[in-house]
């Protein structure tokens, strides 16, 4: 674990803060392993790691890529079913 200590001039701990916390991650839905936040496929398992929703672009509409919350099984912009809920994860 990396630690940041800052300093007051009179060399007293004002605050330690933990270099690696600051390091965004999500989770595998699921697998449960542990991911950075840009990755778009787990490592393990190979499923999807952001539940965007599955509206395609048409001639009648413009599509949504909307990545919706880990547990949403429907698009919270169209009400089209997201990726999670079409293969199976929640």
């Amino acid at each position: 674990m990396l630690l940041q200590y800052i300093y007051l001039e009179e060399g007293i701990l004002l605050q330690g803060v933990d270099v690696m916390a600051e390091k965004e991650l999500q989770t595998c839905v699921r697998c449960h392993y542990v991911a950075d936040k840009e990755e778009r496929y787990c490592i393990r398992c190979g499923a999807p790691l952001k539940n965007k929703c599955t509206k395609e672009k048409s001639l009648l509409h413009k599509g949504c890529s909307k990545v919706n919350k880990a547990d949403a099984k429907f698009c919270s912009d169209c009400g089209t079913a997201t990726i999670f809920s079409e293969l199976g994860l929640i």
